[in-house]
């Protein structure tokens, strides 16, 4: 999408910084809420973890800013793939359908990875609603966990290795048509890093993305038209 390799480094990085932003508010109430036990004011921490209804709206903004960070992580490594791999020098050794393949797999690994955790939070929630209560942790429900615990594994590390090598050839990518010739070794490891850690990266990568899109050439600037 031309319009994703456009956009200005403090619209993607601004847009993927999001849920980390939330998920300090949130801690934050949390904080507040410990405080208040340790004041003697039970109340607030008590529905803050054990009504579902008090910690639902939470929970639905953070997994919309997540999901939202997601889907400009996978928009911007999917259309920056494209428009690099047709810049390549010859010699590169990169396929697309690789990166293709490895993107596809993320996804699924981190959208199974995801459900499994909100599953979790969920049954956690309503089991400590349980024992407070004077319930306990019913059979199926530590079945369920029993389950669930290696598909969390698993789909952690499919996300983890596709993650890693979407970054390096990505990085790769940038770097070589930088350069003019296939990047090698240490070359690629700044532009892979950068790309993993693409809420910092962007502000670095960006620039020259937009640049890349105006001018033909790596180097910051561009002209005002590149938003």
């Amino acid at each position: 999408m031309e319009a994703v390799l456009r956009a200005k480094n403090y619209v993607i990085g601004g847009l993927l910084l999001l849920p980390t932003l939330y998920g300090y508010f949130v801690s934050a109430k949390v904080n507040n809420a410990v405080l208040s036990l340790q004041e003697e004011d039970s109340e607030v921490i008590q529905d803050f973890f054990t009504d579902f209804s008090a910690a639902t709206p939470y929970l639905i903004g953070f997994a919309a800013l997540t999901l939202l960070g997601m889907i400009v992580y996978y928009v911007w490594a999917w259309s920056v793939a494209n428009r690099f791999s047709t810049e390549l020098p010859l010699g590169t050794n990169l396929k697309l359908s690789s990166v293709r393949s490895s993107l596809i797999g993320q996804f699924i690994a981190t959208i199974t990875l995801y459900g499994g955790v909100g599953y979790f939070l969920m049954s956690f929630i309503g089991t400590i609603a349980g024992l407070e209560e004077g319930g306990s942790p019913s059979e199926e429900y530590i079945k369920n966990l029993l389950y669930l615990l290696p598909v969390l594994v698993i789909g952690g590390l499919i996300a983890f290795a596709a993650q890693v090598y979407t970054a390096y050839w990505i990085g790769k990518a940038l770097k070589s048509v930088e350069l003019g010739r296939p990047a090698k070794g240490g070359e690629v490891a700044g532009y892979a890093i950068l790309t993993y850690l693409l809420v910092i990266g962007a502000w670095i990568l960006q620039p020259k993305i937009n640049s890349f899109v105006e001018t033909g050439e790596m180097e910051p600037g561009g002209s005002d038209n590149v938003w």
